[in-house]
């Protein structure tokens, strides 16, 4: 976690570094891997498909028949002082030949999860929009529990692995790029509702 945080360091990248580094650049220690923007997006899209299949697993279970396709409002924020809910649309895109999510996960037959943002006033101006097309490899609700996906060609680097290490009562604690993180999730309409609850 440690090396990885210094690894992508930008002084690290451009050579400059002296025995004076750590010091200087963590005055105050090392606190774990700070998301990028781009890390962030991943994180939270990986726990809205996690949480969207899930969902589609339970009803499936519990009504013995496949789950149509559909897309379900899901608020996912990153366990940390000061981080906003993220309002997500969490939709499965299917090729004509699989129309239905069944219990048995990972998806197959080309079918894929689109995660997507809207735009929003966040505490820094506006959040633009962005989304997340993941063709899933592994669920991570399995005996493995490792979170699989194949990411949009936009994202870059292509696979994203997180390591699920337990199921919370509202979301997920997850181990992404080194660190441990939990990350609340739950449908729009609970969000909502949190207002009027203490804390």
């Amino acid at each position: 976690n440690f090396l990885r945080s210094m690894m992508v360091h930008p002084r690290f990248i451009a050579g400059h570094i002296t025995t004076g580094f750590i010091p200087e650049e963590f005055p105050d220690g090392y606190n774990g891997h700070q998301l990028s923007e781009t890390d962030r997006q991943d994180l939270v899209s990986a726990t809205a498909a996690l949480e969207f299949m899930a969902a589609a697993q339970a009803r499936t279970v519990s009504s013995g028949e496949a789950v149509e396709n559909g897309t379900v409002a899901i608020n996912v924020r990153v366990d940390k002082e000061g981080e906003l809910d993220h309002a997500l649309s969490v939709s499965r895109i299917c090729a004509a030949s699989c129309n239905r999510l069944s219990a048995k996960l990972p998806p197959s037959g080309g079918c894929e999860i689109l995660v997507a943002a809207a735009a929003s006033e966040g505490d820094n101006g506006s959040d633009s929009a962005w989304q997340r097309r993941m063709r899933i490899i592994s669920s991570g609700l399995g005996p493995c529990r490792v979170f699989e996906a194949v990411m949009d060609a936009d994202r870059g680097d292509g696979t994203l692995v997180v390591q699920v290490q337990k199921r919370l009562p509202l979301g997920w604690q997850l181990c992404a790029f080194g660190t441990v993180f939990n990350v609340l999730s739950r449908p729009s309409h609970y969000a909502k509702l949190a207002v009027h609850m203490k804390p």
